[in-house]
């Protein structure tokens, strides 16, 4: 009998937008907790609770921090705290800050960093800055105006701060109660590690290269990001670009699109010279000159359908550089944060569909804490001298150091464990595949799944009659063995073909493909 060899499954991934009759046979047309990636695909999903119970806030912002000694720490943004998370220990760093109320939506928190200095802004408070060294030690301080001001005398307030080179922006002004959505304030520079002295401009500190702009058409400013030497700015509806000059202008502007927008202020990232974010429709990437839709014949259609549009501004995107991943974060159906992320590969060009579990505020990838042996000589008991020689900097690290955190209510969640707490279900699906043309029916008589991994691994198969018809599986799950079972017999005939494989508990799989035998069943 003839057979079809499907191979490289993960070359493809996950395709919703082109109908699934035309798709190659390695695409899939649904899944759900996998990785595609090197000509495979891998299990993957559950949460592992990082700090290990509630932390008493609800935490809405996450960034990592990295010392001058390449010391990592945490930092968790709540309704009423600010909190450096050592991995397993989360302390105050805001004792010194008396918060104006609790914040309501402790997810409009915005980070950025220069050197050493972490800078913080709420929308309903006035910026604050901390310097990583010692989280015991060191407290978070309000961010002064000037020598002489600090922005609550001022009384003015930003919705987002970014970092650009040694500049702070303060994107969306409220001025003495004035609102000015469009503005954009920069300070001047501040020294290496260092915070600005000044926000005044020139006109008011003739020593200072300070300044602002008003953007104008494009609406509100949503979020920012460095882009090699640039500095590119999001509003609702417009894309524009400073490029610092250094002379006395400082900044020369250009405006890039004034149709594409971005759809919230953590729905942004830059990823070796790129700019990928998450607009109205669709998720692009930019250059610094042209856009390029990702989604575009791939997974657009899912989105549009699936994205709840009342909390869409709530969307984070983060880089999960171990795997060479870009995850966007989206809240599907009712939930009122993410709770789906779309897993963009940007090596190998595939999508990947995540399900996170629980609502995620904000989700990050950076360094893993370091973990340091406070022991003294006396306290390594002399079994422990003969374990393997390491340094000491490095001990205790895992071999890959990166994690992605995400804040769920008062917990941090890794969000792509090795170990999850609760084992999730992965799947994948293809529909609508022909096997020997869409012209003859086919009955397919054994497959060869080639999948390798470590538990019992479920799959089905069935049939179509015509293009678009719901899908006659042929049994239930049936279970397969890797690496004892060879084949699954099985009897299937349509015009069309379709199968899934799942696995839900411990273990994982790696499928690279199927080989199908069939016989020609008629003509039409």
């Amino acid at each position: 009998m003839p057979i079809v060899n499907i191979r490289d499954i993960g070359t493809v991934g996950v395709i919703t937008d082109v109908a699934p009759w035309d798709l190659p046979p390695a695409a899939l047309t649904d899944g759900m907790n996998f990785r595609a990636t090197s000509g495979k695909i891998e299990t993957v999903g559950g949460l592992r609770d990082a700090s290990n119970g509630g932390l008493d806030d609800v935490i809405g912002h996450i960034t990592q921090s990295t010392d001058l000694d390449k010391n990592s720490l945490w930092l968790l943004l709540g309704a009423n705290t600010i909190k450096a998370f050592d991995g397993s220990r989360a302390d105050s760093i805001g004792t010194d800050l008396t918060f104006p109320r609790e914040f309501i939506s402790p997810e409009l928190w915005s980070t950025c960093q220069i050197g050493a200095m972490v800078f913080m802004n709420h929308p309903e408070w006035f910026p604050i800055y901390w310097e990583d060294r010692d989280a015991a030690v060191e407290q978070a301080k309000m961010l002064q105006w000037s020598p002489t001001e600090s922005w609550e005398d001022k009384n003015y307030t930003c919705k987002v701060i970014r970092a650009h080179k040694n500049f702070l922006f303060a994107l969306g002004m409220t001025e003495d109660g004035d609102v000015f959505s469009d503005k954009v304030r920069w300070s001047h520079p501040a020294e290496p590690n260092g915070i600005p002295y000044t926000w005044a401009t020139p006109d008011e500190d003739p020593s200072s290269i300070a300044g602002y702009v008003s953007l104008g058409r494009g609406g509100a400013v949503v979020g920012a990001e460095s882009l090699r030497d640039s500095f590119v700015i999001y509003s609702d509806e417009a894309v524009n670009v400073l490029d610092y000059t250094g002379d006395a202008l400082g900044w020369r502007r250009r405006s890039v699109s004034t149709s594409a927008g971005l759809i919230g202020k953590e729905a942004l990232v830059e990823v070796k010279g790129m700019h990928y974010f998450i607009s109205r429709d669709d998720i692009m990437m930019f250059d610094g000159n042209q856009m390029q839709s990702l989604l575009h014949n791939k997974l657009r259609t899912r989105l549009a359908q699936s994205i709840n549009n009342d909390a869409r501004d709530k969307s984070w995107a983060s880089h999960h550089a171990t795997y060479n991943e870009i995850w966007f974060a989206i809240p599907e159906g009712e939930s009122e944060f993410p709770n789906i992320a779309y897993v963009f590969n940007y090596r190998d060009g595939t999508w990947a569909l995540r399900d996170l579990e629980n609502p995620m505020r904000h989700g990050h990838f950076g360094n893993q804490a370091t973990q340091f042996d406070e022991r003294t000589w006396d306290g390594f008991g002399e079994t422990e001298w003969d374990i393997p020689r390491a340094s000491w900097h490095l001990a205790g690290d895992a071999p890959f150091s990166g994690v992605i955190y995400g804040a769920d209510e008062d917990r941090v969640q890794n969000l792509d464990p090795q170990e999850p707490d609760v084992a999730p279900t992965s799947f994948v699906r293809r529909t609508d595949m022909p096997i020997g043309g869409m012209e003859g029916v086919t009955t397919i008589t054994r497959v060869y799944p080639l999948i390798e991994g470590t538990s019992t691994v479920q799959l089905r198969f069935g049939s179509q009659q015509y293009a678009g018809d719901d899908v006659r599986w042929a049994s239930d799950f049936i279970d397969f063995r890797p690496g004892t079972d060879r084949k699954i017999d099985i009897r299937t005939t349509g015009e069309l073909h379709a199968y899934e494989v799942r696995m839900k508990g411990e273990g994982y799989f790696n499928l690279t493909g199927i080989d199908i035998e069939f016989s020609m069943a008629g003509a039409r």
